[in-house]
């Protein structure tokens, strides 16, 4: 709830009495004098500035711009429209501010921050009854972007910790102001039954007890306890009542967090800010009761309020996707000790980007190396292609073509003029076991940007290519040829593969959104570049594990999954290695079971034996070693019954998989060398990157990366000691490789290596990719190194050396 003390209710507050002539009594009167909502104002303006100078947690400043402005304009309008006057406006400052540092939106967004503020300041005025909010206004913004679009907006989890200055400085203002404005009490009854119940809760789950209740040093909880739950407009009347109903708000959250614990199902916004989503459902059933005893007629207007506010909000959140059920992983038949083991061992791999562990149908285990996350897609590279198989399997159910049909048969127009032997004997079937007869690739694409893309249709280009061997007789991996099957789903369905799959498997399957490049001609890729998220590979590879059932529907034909996956062609005869067990329909073999699989590590491994699919994301040059683990630590693991439960263990797992992140660069935060060479520009001569100078501004209160190219000036923020996300920036010449987009999302952080080195990472996170620069400063000269973790090319890339320009 907004803290706001507004006009109306500033009477009601208790002042304090004649003092004793002493330096705080008098300190004391002051404060008395000064209205209570300017009081609150300050408090949550320190919140922020001590967030913003210690953290950096704004992320942009236009966050802060857009919060603060839709919130106070919609105040005003609505004010002026219901009231015939502007009301003080301190109340939609405190929401702005309140919503700036609580939203979290996925990839940078700001719409959440636009309709979150104007849905805080519309519920003042929409769901009321004789002058009294039903929710806190900054509560119930969150709470139903949450349930309505959990996938896309999460709320602020940095905690403060064991930074004693800081959270003394919250803590007593806080404190001091609660108690001014004569709702101490609520503070205190809340905090203590937060400290008694999760210390409980910790003690029934075996659990430390002080990581359970840290969180209340969170700004987080500041921001509830100081400015939500104490809103003079939504608490109930009587100091006896608001202290019930602040212990009953700590129940239900201790509920909600042990209904997670315990592996219950819950909607997504449950499990990401159970204190929110507490008060929204235990603030509102008891101001309805406090209603209902001032006037009986108020009961059916504020049910019928319940009801519409939170009920379809709540359905559309069931409803945000067919996601897989949750569970512990004993209850499975899995250790979560043997899964701990598996992801200590993968966060030493460099670099895992995330991971899905489904055991019967149930995800036991899901962790994203920070600054991945769940939300955002990521490229797939070559686990495209077992989706193009799938649309040929569908195609094929259709009758709208046979494996055996001849390719030559659907591009009459592009073929040589004398096709030789081989090609005319070249099938469907040929090209989905990677044994159309090639020895070498056709040059359909450039695999970089900065090479020329093909002019001519790349159907006649592969058409043209020699065919030396026998279809079906010498294998292969070749892209083409699955780019191929993509064109022909298009000429016998007059559609593309992408919109092809949509309702046949992408819609039912949940998937948001996905994206697939396509040809200059307008046909998939097929081969690479579909884009999705870490539990949609998990739920097509489960949905393979069905054997083509999902949810009583048989998307996929039985037969089909039997013939694709199994083995269609030879590949080796290495038993040790996973690309030696033979190849089925754009599908490996492997030591156990099967997979689809991309470039660097995107990995869809099928297990029927276990019953079970490992999704995995990763950016690593040894795609071998990262199955390897999964071998080793897991398979050995799975048992065909349940075990039993281990709390502590799991405790523990959940606590490193929500600490996963990407290495960051290591080194200190500043050093006497960093305000010298701060906003200094380097100019350097012409590269590959198109960089004509380069900066470093590590004075301003968010460092940043300046970089000047053709385009213009572009300015990256970089986190010190974290990893800071904006919607674009500068990613040295990531953006030119294959698939990826012009402009992608970037994180960057940095630290200082030695005194004239300062190391800078940048990571895609739609992408396998991360680079990093090492500028060594020495005099007016800057050398700058950079490499790539992975490439199609080389990793290293060549060295720049800049001369110090004047400052701009």
């Amino acid at each position: 709830m907004s803290a706001s003390r507004s006009a109306e209710t500033v009477s009601d507050v208790p002042q304090a009495s004649a003092a004793t002539p002493n330096a705080l009594v008098r300190a004391w009167d002051r404060a008395n004098k000064v209205d209570p909502r300017y009081l609150i104002a300050f408090l949550i303006t320190l919140v922020l500035v001590v967030a913003q100078l210690r953290y950096h947690m704004l992320g942009s400043y236009d966050r802060l711009v857009i919060s603060l402005g839709v919130c106070m304009l919609t105040e005003a309008l609505l004010s002026w429209f219901d009231r015939g006057k502007v009301v003080n406006l301190l109340s939609a400052y405190i929401s702005g501010i309140s919503l700036t540092l609580l939203l979290k939106p996925q990839g940078g967004a700001l719409w959440p921050f636009v309709l979150g503020g104007f849905i805080a300041i519309a519920s003042k005025y929409v769901l009321r009854y004789r002058e009294n909010h039903l929710w806190n206004p900054t509560n119930f913004a969150v709470a139903a972007l949450l349930l309505l679009a959990a996938d896309r907006v999460s709320v602020l989890s940095h905690q403060f910790g064991n930074d004693i200055t800081t959270n003394l400085v919250i803590w007593i203002f806080g404190l001091i102001i609660a108690a001014r404005v004569g709702v101490l009490h609520i503070t205190l009854a809340y905090v203590a039954s937060f400290l008694l119940l999760n210390g409980a809760r910790a003690l029934m789950l075996g659990q430390p007890v002080l990581p359970e209740i840290a969180p209340i040093t969170g700004p987080m909880y500041q921001l509830f306890i100081f400015f939500m739950i104490t809103d003079p407009r939504t608490v109930v009347k009587g100091r006896r009542r608001q202290i019930v109903v602040a212990v009953l708000i700590g129940m239900m959250e201790t509920l909600i967090r042990f209904a997670s614990d315990k592996g219950w199902p819950l909607p997504t916004a449950f499990n990401v800010a159970p204190a929110f989503l507490a008060l929204a459902t235990v603030g509102p059933v008891a101001k309805w009761l406090d209603l209902h005893r001032l006037g009986r007629h108020a009961v059916v207007r504020a049910s019928v309020l319940l009801v519409l506010a939170f009920a379809g909000p709540a359905q559309l959140s069931a409803q945000n996707g067919p996601a897989l059920p949750r569970s512990t992983p004993e209850q499975q038949g899995i250790s979560s000790s043997a899964i701990l083991a598996f992801v200590q061992a993968a966060d030493s791999v460099d670099a895992m980007n995330s991971f899905m562990l489904v055991r019967h149908g149930h995800v036991v285990a899901e962790g994203w190396w920070a600054p991945y996350d769940a939300k955002t897609p990521h490229i797939f590279y070559s686990l495209s292609k077992s989706f193009t198989s799938t649309a040929v399997g569908l195609a094929v159910a259709e009758g709208k073509l046979s494996l055996d049909d001849q390719v030559l048969k659907f591009f009459p127009e592009d073929a040589p003029a004398n096709p030789a032997a081989n090609l005319r004997a070249m099938r469907v079937r040929d090209l989905l076991r990677m044994s159309a007869g090639h020895q070498t690739e056709a040059a359909l694409w450039a695999w970089s940007t900065a090479a020329p893309t093909p002019t001519e249709r790349l159907t006649k280009l592969f058409l043209a290519h020699p065919v030396p061997f026998k279809p079906g007789t010498h294998f292969m991996y070749n892209s083409p040829a699955t780019y191929m099957l993509s064109a022909i789903v298009q000429k016998v369905t007059g559609t593309t593969v992408l919109d092809y799959l949509r309702p046949r498997l992408f819609d039912p399957l949940g998937f948001e959104n996905p994206t697939w490049l396509a040809s200059p001609q307008g046909v998939t890729t097929g081969a690479f570049a579909l884009m999705g998220r870490t539990e949609e590979i998990a739920r097509f590879g489960q949905l393979y594990l069905q054997q083509g059932v999902w949810n009583g529907r048989q998307l996929i034909p039985a037969a089909w999954i039997v013939e694709a996956t199994a083995m269609q062609t030879s590949n080796g005869s290495a038993p040790t290695s996973d690309w030696d067990q033979g190849y089925g329909y754009q599908f490996w073999r492997s030591r156990h079971g099967y997979r689809g699989d991309g470039a660097f590590g995107q990995y869809m491994l099928i297990l029927p034996e276990q019953d079970a699919v490992v999704a995995i994301t990763s950016g690593v040059r040894n795609m071998q070693s990262v199955m390897d683990l999964v071998w080793n630590k897991l398979l050995p693991a799975m048992s065909s019954s349940a075990l039993p439960d281990d709390a502590a263990t799991q405790r523990a797992l959940r606590a490193k998989l929500a600490a996963l992140r990407v290495a960051m660069p290591s080194g200190r935060p500043t050093t006497a060398l960093a305000a010298r060479i701060s906003r200094r520009w380097y100019e350097l001569p012409a590269n590959d990157r198109g960089i004509r100078a380069i900066a470093l501004d590590l004075t301003a209160p968010s460092p940043a990366l300046l970089v000047h190219t053709a385009a213009g000036e572009s300015r990256t923020p970089i986190g010190v000691g974290s990893w800071v996300r904006s919607r674009r920036g500068f990613t040295n010449g990531i953006e030119q490789l294959l698939s990826v987009a012009p402009d992608p999302e970037v994180a960057a952080s940095g630290a200082w290596r030695a005194d004239s080195v300062f190391t800078l990472k940048l990571v895609a996170p739609q992408t396998p990719f991360y680079s990093t620069l090492t500028f060594l400063f020495t005099g007016e000269r800057l050398i700058l190194d950079s490499d790539h973790n992975v490439s199609f090319g080389p990793t290293k890339l060549p060295q720049l050396e800049g001369r110090a320009a004047a400052r701009r």
